[in-house]
């Protein structure tokens, strides 16, 4: 059996705390404010922050739109569904398509209780109060309990993207193994992935400043670049001679002494081995790089968690 994620947990105790709001608030109807605090909770802090503005933003339409309907007088059966056209076209052009679900909700139970004879205004009013109340309840939980670090994440992947590359060269360069980059190119492009995530947050957490994102950036970069030219090198022929610079790079950087294991290029050597010794030479300049970076922050991260 999977254990219960950390999101799971946190939209129960959001859903939860809404529950202990609204039924003081407004026993009679409390649907509104715990369906907003279930469905607001996102994978991120920032997402969370994002999408309610979006979503109070399109509920604020679709309560307009309900409104307009109502004291038009006309039938129930036209109202609601010219209601739902007229709200879908407005959020779409106002880019809200995302949150036409709960808005759209909020619309037909305005338009349902005004044609029963609620006050549709002073009941409009209440459901915005509910929307708002149930978003900034999702909001507060995400941000305070257990928010994602996505800062030590990043740092993580980055130790092992080293370690894996530098087991690549290993295989490749002591042992004569070449393996399929398939895995290593997954791990680097989810490098990616994340970093676009932590991107995000940086409007609302202070463990990922501008210079530590910089860093992280130019690591994506190193370890693409990486990935290219191990693709290039595995189309190559095999046992090709390495130049007397690569080797000394790769003796320090595998800790070995390789002259009696590589064969050593000779100058003016064949094109394919040009190649090759190009192609490495740029490799092991940007793993050096990529090394450079790694310290880098590991020492920003020791000044700023």
């Amino acid at each position: 059996m999977k254990r219960v994620g950390m999101r799971t947990l946190k939209t129960g105790f959001a859903v939860f705390l809404a529950a202990l709001v609204a039924r003081p608030l407004n026993p009679d109807n409390q649907f509104v404010l715990l369906f907003t605090a279930l469905i607001a909770m996102d994978s991120t802090v920032s997402a969370t922050f994002e999408n309610g503005i979006k979503r109070t933003m399109a509920t604020a339409v679709g309560a307009a739109v309900a409104l307009l309907m109502v004291y038009t007088h006309l039938s129930l059966y036209l109202a609601v569904p010219v209601a739902v056209m007229l709200l879908i076209v407005v959020a779409n052009r106002l880019k809200l398509s995302g949150s036409i679900g709960i808005s759209g909700g909020v619309t037909i139970l305005i338009l349902l209780n005004g044609y029963s004879g609620v006050e549709p205004y002073l009941y409009a009013l209440l459901r915005m109060r509910d929307t708002i109340i149930g978003i900034g309840i999702a909001m507060a939980v995400n941000l305070l309990i257990s928010p994602p670090r996505h800062s030590l994440r990043l740092l993580d992947e980055t130790q092992g993207l080293r370690l894996e590359t530098h087991a690549i060269l290993e295989k490749i360069f002591l042992y004569g193994v070449w393996e399929d980059l398939e895995l290593y190119r997954q791990k680097v492009e989810q490098f990616g992935r994340d970093l676009e995530t932590a991107r995000d947050e940086i409007t609302l957490r202070k463990d990922l400043v501008s210079q530590k994102l910089a860093l992280y950036r130019n690591l994506v970069k190193a370890y693409e670049a990486i990935l290219v030219y191990l693709e290039n090198l595995s189309l190559m022929p095999k046992n090709l001679a390495i130049s007397s610079d690569n080797q000394k790079d790769l003796a320090s950087l595998l800790g070995h002494e390789l002259e009696e294991i590589l064969p050593m290029a000779k100058e003016g050597g064949a094109k394919d081995e040009i190649i090759f010794n190009y192609t490495l030479s740029r490799l092991l300049q940007r793993f050096k790089q990529a090394q450079m970076l790694q310290k880098d922050l590991e020492a920003l991260n020791g000044k700023i968690a």
